[in-house]
């Protein structure tokens, strides 16, 4: 390797932005790498914006003298530790510096370029100097090029049909996604109460009652969009004597139902829309006897109430406000975890928002024709769309 890679990968590895968070999460990356590769000795410090933002030592690790010389040398020549040895190696450049007890010309530091500017460092100690090099540049790859998939759960993830509802190779492909960096999450029409059984899984996002909310891996809400309650209120003045209606709100405890055919032990049984309890209604569904039904009832929604979305999921309608879809919630959600890529798949007339705002979609074999035509890919499974994100 020359001097001149090392500047290559400087350019490469720099940020449009940067976060405390990112921070945080390159680190559990570099910690992840020492934990597979049964490494020892290592520390490893963050700083940002002249700000120590993150700094490990191994157990038993005291001494931080190699850190602080690693970072006094970049913060005084602005480049990678392992581009000034190497450039000293072939020009002997930076020779006067090599008995400075103060700085260290060897790998190990690595600029954190942000928006073109210098910005801080990320350091490590402990290997081979060439070996803690790498060590970063693997990271902030594995960091800049995750992918993220998002789910939907009934007929994709979730198998109601099924002994068990996830299929054991999906879960397998998911942990697997996981472990090489990627994120996977689920987008879906379900409402908040529904998530409760799935956070198992340790997934790294939730998107739920068609992107009316938006929440992290730890299930807290980022973002949310409820509808007004008058409004909610009329739908369901006008609709409850002829299709079943369903109510999500806030609660993480239960939904609320008109009839005893949404069996679940969320379900709230109510007849009159005064019983809601919560403060913030996130979305409706109305639910009918064909998809030919709900396809001209969904024509109506659009024209009564040009305030809401409406998404047609085979035999219901799904109802959010405008600002509202899987797709828009999609979009901002890769904002938000800040991936390379994000993809998406589903199976289902309400998944088509997902699939079109999604980098590229899959769906199946047996979707419907309308969903099969928006999505790149088509798969028997989960597994299978996994495996082609990876070797992409």
């Amino acid at each position: 390797m020359k001097a001149k890679d090392i500047l290559k990968q400087e350019k490469e590895l720099a940020f449009k932005n940067f976060t405390n968070e990112d921070a945080y999460l390159i680190a559990s990356i570099l910690i992840e790498q020492i934990k597979e590769r049964a490494l020892q000795n290592i520390r490893i410090r963050i700083v940002y914006r002249n700000e120590m933002i993150y700094q490990y030592l191994m157990d038993g690790k005291h001494g931080e003298i190699w850190l602080d010389r690693k970072q006094k040398t970049i913060e005084t020549f602005q480049h990678s530790g392992y581009y000034l040895f190497l450039e000293n190696e072939e020009k002997k450049t930076y020779e006067q510096y090599l008995n400075d007890e103060s700085l260290v010309i060897c790998g190990g530091s690595f600029p954190l370029i942000v928006d073109n500017d210098y910005a801080g460092c990320f350091l490590v100690s402990g290997l081979a100097h060439d070996q803690d090099h790498q060590l970063i540049v693997e990271a902030l790859r594995k960091y800049q090029h995750r992918k993220a998939l998002a789910s939907d759960i009934d007929g994709t993830l979730y198998f109601h049909e099924l002994a068990e509802p996830y299929k054991v190779n999906d879960i397998i492909a998911i942990k697997e996604f996981q472990k090489a960096g990627h994120l996977f999450g689920v987008c879906s029409g379900r409402p908040l109460c529904h998530f409760n059984d799935m956070r198992k899984l340790n997934l790294d996002f939730y998107i739920a009652t068609s992107g009316a909310v938006l929440l992290d891996k730890h299930f807290h809400i980022i973002e949310d969009y409820p509808m007004e309650k008058e409004i909610a209120r009329d739908l369901f003045e006008r609709y409850h004597n002829n299709y079943g209606i369903i109510v999500q709100t806030n609660s993480l405890e239960r939904f609320y139902a008109t009839r005893q055919d949404f069996p679940n032990q969320y379900t709230y049984l109510f007849q009159c829309f005064t019983e809601v309890r919560e403060d913030k209604i996130y979305g409706m569904s109305l639910v009918g006897e064909n998809e030919e039904e709900m396809f001209q009832l969904k024509q109506e929604l659009t024209i009564l109430y040009p305030q809401l979305h409406c998404f047609q999921n085979k035999n219901s309608i799904d109802i959010v406000v405008k600002e509202c879809s899987k797709g828009i919630a999609i979009r901002r959600m890769k904002q938000l975890l800040k991936v390379n890529e994000m993809a998406g798949i589903g199976d289902s007339y309400n998944d088509i928002p997902l699939l079109k705002e999604s980098d590229y979609g899959f769906s199946f074999y047996h979707s419907p024709h309308d969903v099969k035509n928006e999505a790149k890919y088509l798969v028997s499974d989960i597994d299978e769309a996994i495996h082609i994100m990876m070797e992409e």
